[in-house]
């Protein structure tokens, strides 16, 4: 008896059952012709359809499940009910129809039934003519280095399949212009160049402008987002912390801050324009800056800078010279310890008692508030081809826990994906830049032992940063990250980080 359950369960392992006779059970297959259907090219409204037959080819009949259509909403089906049986032998024919949405429509056709294969793709093509823009690049940066004017060619190509007519342009922003053979019509695979110029005036640093296409595309327009800039003497802080250019380190207990500029022979000066908060595992951090500071200087145009190869010392407590005082109420202050750069400026409430030498109001007013700092550990990136990690992070250096808005904008013709954490509100600006609001709560400051660090309310927001529709080329000065939050009197704050700057080939 033991020897025939064995055997019964081994023959349950099979996918066809012998019948008593030793012939094989009723097997249900199915099979499709065509499996590719290609509807070549077609105008936008016209219509096309062609079929596919599916055969049961088994020995037994075949439940049709359902038609599952995928990929473009440009083809639709035509078939009889759900459920139908085909005996083996039988056929049945399945009408797909091709009505173009785009220049490369692509779908396929999921056959489900109760056969031996239980699904069987039928791919779908089909082609729209539809005219497409290429603009390379998609933005356009321009750097005078003395205030002459500097110009680059933008390259305009049909890249779709059909006629493309670029009927006329428009450009803002009045330092700007271009030229080029406009209006034209261009084949698929032709181009055209445009040449776009930047003239600068006076001591403006930055100029921004959008050149606009009207085309015969769905969208109607295409945008090129400008922006001219006449070089600075000197890069900031926070780039020439993102590029590897600076070092930050306390020196001789209890007294300096040096700042280093690492950069070799033929290197960029580095300019400090504000103050900033600066952070560190093994000593006290601190807000540090200029007494004398320019608070309408524009990044990272400022009072101090640094050669290369050499450095600036900051003191504690001072007021006719570069200056720093604590942010930390309990650590103590060491020798010879790095500090991190977010480049987070100093909040202008803690700033004005820093400006009177009143350490502890400082230290005060941190105790009975919130206080948020907001700053990125990504500072400058090159982004070419694929997207560039940026984070940004804000600190509660205050010890009471707070809800604070912090505020991303990146440039006109740059995208953001991949959040960590998802805005509540994203707009467009006037100019193409793109901001993004996060409405957060970030908790207070934990007093710890004087000899270790504190343990602030931290925040940190991850995203992907790319080229909008193709490549860029020159140098972006981005915007700045900003962070506003309500203080424990009921008064709405703000502070902000620096810029990130962003470099194409």
């Amino acid at each position: 008896m033991m020897h025939l359950i064995l055997l019964v369960l081994a023959c349950s392992d099979w996918d066809v059952n012998p019948l008593a006779d030793g012939t094989p059970a009723p097997s249900g297959e199915l099979t499709v012709a065509p499996d590719v259907i290609d509807f070549g090219e077609l105008s936008p409204g016209e219509s096309d359809a062609m079929s596919f037959v599916v055969t049961s080819t088994g020995t037994a009949a075949v439940t049709l499940d359902d038609f599952i259509l995928q990929g473009s909403g440009a083809y639709a089906l035509t078939w009889p009910e759900a459920g139908m049986i085909l005996d083996p032998g039988e056929s049945m024919e399945v009408l797909v129809t091709y009505t173009p949405q785009s220049i490369s429509d692509l779908g396929q056709v999921i056959v489900s039934s109760n056969a031996s294969i239980p699904e069987i793709p039928v791919d779908l093509y089909g082609v729209g003519l539809y005219p497409a823009i290429g603009i390379d690049p998609s933005s356009v940066s321009l750097t005078s280095l003395d205030g002459e004017s500097v110009s680059t060619d933008v390259l305009v190509e049909s890249v779709g399949s059909a006629t493309l007519e670029i009927s006329d342009h428009w450009l803002t922003g009045d330092r700007f212009s271009v030229m080029g053979d406009l209006p034209v019509s261009l084949e698929p695979g032709e181009s055209i160049p445009l040449t776009v110029t930047y003239m600068p005036e006076g001591d403006d640093s930055t100029d921004e402008g959008q050149l606009w296409l009207s085309t015969n595309t769905d969208t109607g327009s295409s945008l090129v987002p400008l922006q001219g800039t006449i070089a600075p003497p000197c890069i900031g802080l926070a780039e020439a912390w993102g590029r590897g250019l600076l070092d930050i380190r306390s020196e001789y207990f209890g007294g300096s801050i040096v700042l280093e500029n690492l950069g070799g022979e033929g290197a960029e000066e580095i300019c400090i324009d504000r103050w900033y908060v600066l952070i560190s595992e093994g000593t006290q951090d601190a807000g540090a800056g200029d007494p004398y500071y320019d608070p309408s200087a524009e990044y990272p145009y400022g009072t101090l800078s640094i050669l290369p190869g050499e450095s600036i010392r900051i003191e504690y407590g001072i007021t006719s010279d570069p200056a720093w005082w604590c942010m930390e109420h309990t650590q103590y202050t060491e020798e010879s310890i790095n500090f991190d750069f977010l480049g987070a400026r100093v909040p202008d409430v803690v700033l004005s008692h820093m400006m009177n030498s009143d350490q502890d109001s400082v230290w005060a007013w941190m105790e009975d508030h919130p206080m948020v700092v907001v700053g990125r550990t990504t500072h400058y990136i090159e982004p070419a081809d694929a997207a560039a990690p940026v984070v940004i992070k804000a600190i509660n250096m205050g010890e009471n826990a707070t809800s604070v808005t912090i505020s991303e904008t990146i440039p006109a013709g740059f995208e953001a994906s991949d959040f960590s954490i998802e805005p509540n509100r994203t707009s467009v600006t006037d100019g193409g830049a793109i901001t993004m609001e996060f409405d957060l709560d970030i908790a207070g400051a934990i007093l710890t032992g004087e000899y270790e660090h504190t343990d602030y309310g931290e925040l940190t927001i991850e995203y992907m940063l790319s080229v909008s529709g193709g490549d860029c080329q020159g140098r972006y000065t981005g915007h700045e990250p900003t962070a506003e939050w309500m203080d424990s009197d009921g008064v709405m704050r703000t502070t902000e980080g620096s810029p990130l700057i962003i470099s194409c080939p």
